[in-house]
């Protein structure tokens, strides 16, 4: 994903992602979590930075194909870090 907001050096970055409730039983137990930074390019030259999420059922990964039609609720927040 990518960040469309504040952006640039002496940031610190806050990532809140929630699974919504789903109707699908295959879906039971979800879990999510940041998987990685990805700054992309020089942040001092306002590149907006991505980060990429990890989506787990009962404690397997769940394959990029089977997350169409689920819905995630994520919050970013920009602090400074000064």
């Amino acid at each position: 994903m990518k960040l469309n907001g504040p952006n640039g050096p002496g940031l610190q970055y806050v990532i809140k992602a929630l699974p919504v409730a789903s109707s699908s039983p295959g879906f039971a137990d979800p879990m999510v979590s940041s998987a990685a930074f990805l700054a992309s390019g020089a942040l001092a030259a306002g590149d907006a930075p991505r980060f990429k999420l990890s989506v787990k059922n009962a404690g397997v990964a769940v394959p990029q194909a089977a997350l169409v039609g689920q819905k995630l609720m994520i919050e970013v927040s920009a602090l400074s870090a000064s």
